[in-house]
């Protein structure tokens, strides 16, 4: 029957001793103190291994804690000084300036040049309502492109050519007709 035990790994130091009683067959045993010491030696070795890499980790930490708090310590200053230029700026108030293109006050126009430019693009569109809403108001349709007082005077025409059959009228009221549209269109360029 075989024995099935567990068996530690025995580190062997270099101190072997040759002990004479236990000579056998040229194999060397330590005696049992020395055993004892060995392995006091290595657990002091672990701790001290252990201690050290808790040290090594605490230092490593320390140092990462340090850069951090120093990289906050340059951002906080970056960031001073950045308010401090910008309090010492002489034109400080233009940063705040309005986008607007006029002063809200008095509803003037601002002298520089993009509210000019703005200035000039309100002025061209108020001049086109203006000229619309001339062109609607007044007798010229400006879907058509005619005067609305040709389809009336064609009425009048036609109503009276039926009424009084007369030939020599409509053609006097054609011609009056005529002339009314020339000097309109005229006074339109």
């Amino acid at each position: 029957m075989q024995r099935r035990e567990k068996h530690v790994k025995h580190i062997l130091s270099d101190n072997i001793i040759k002990d004479i009683k236990y000579k056998d067959n040229d194999k060397f045993y330590q005696r049992k103190r020395d055993a004892e010491y060995d392995d006091y030696l290595n657990r002091q070795h672990e701790k001290l291994k252990m201690c050290i890499q808790i040290e090594n980790r605490r230092k490593e930490n320390l140092e990462r804690n340090e850069k951090r708090w120093e990289l906050a310590e340059i951002n906080e200053r970056n960031e001073r000084e950045k308010t401090n230029k910008l309090q010492k700026m002489p034109f400080k108030s233009e940063k705040n300036k309005s986008k607007c293109g006029h002063d809200i006050i008095n509803h003037n126009f601002v002298t520089n040049e993009e509210k000019q430019k703005h200035e000039i693009k309100k002025n061209a569109m108020l001049r086109r309502q203006n000229y619309l809403s001339e062109k609607t108001n007044s007798s010229y349709n400006p879907i058509t492109g005619i005067l609305v007082l040709f389809f009336f005077f064609v009425f009048f025409v036609f109503f009276v050519f039926f009424i009084t059959f007369d030939i020599k009228h409509v053609n006097i009221y054609l011609k009056l007709f005529y002339t009314i549209v020339r000097r309109k269109k005229s006074l339109e360029k």
